[in-house]
């Protein structure tokens, strides 16, 4: 049984821009998502290729490291994620929104977002190994439906 200060995190929930429709990869491109209970670090990226021999790709990190470039998509200590915080390489668990730089995609064919929300665990005190528990929340969706043809 999991503690009861551990839950499931919410869902990734956008507020803008409308996911309805194709997303304009020649303007700047602001997301803003509806706030995560609980959640203790955020990280977003995209990645497009242009052409064959080019990927372009855009981190929500503030500083770079390996990190930035491929967001780790496994599970992260809860130490992990708070030391990513503090050095700004994932966003802070309070914030709701992220601006891409207008025209970066804009020649690339289907980019993808992905966003993962790390959230409080628990290590439990009985078995052995230890059983940890730990959450996040991901989103993974194309910035352009249906694709475009270059």
């Amino acid at each position: 049984e999991a503690p009861q200060d551990v839950d499931f995190l919410a869902p990734i929930d956008f507020i803008s821009p409308s996911l309805k429709k194709a997303i304009p990869l020649d303007k700047a491109i602001k997301f803003e998502w509806k706030q995560i209970p609980n959640v203790l670090g955020l990280h977003a990226s995209i990645f497009g290729m242009e052409g064959t021999n080019t990927m372009v790709m855009w981190s929500s990190s503030e500083v770079f490291s390996d990190s930035t470039v491929f967001s780790k998509m496994d599970y992260l200590q809860m130490a992990e994620v708070r030391d990513y915080v503090e050095k700004t390489i994932f966003m802070k668990g309070d914030r709701t929104s992220v601006a891409v730089p207008a025209g970066i995609f804009e020649k690339c064919q289907m980019p993808m977002m992905l966003m993962i929300g790390y959230g409080p665990g628990a290590a439990l005190d009985k078995g052995q190994p230890l059983p940890r528990i730990q959450t996040k929340t991901t989103l993974s969706m194309m910035l352009e439906w249906p694709a475009r043809t270059m």
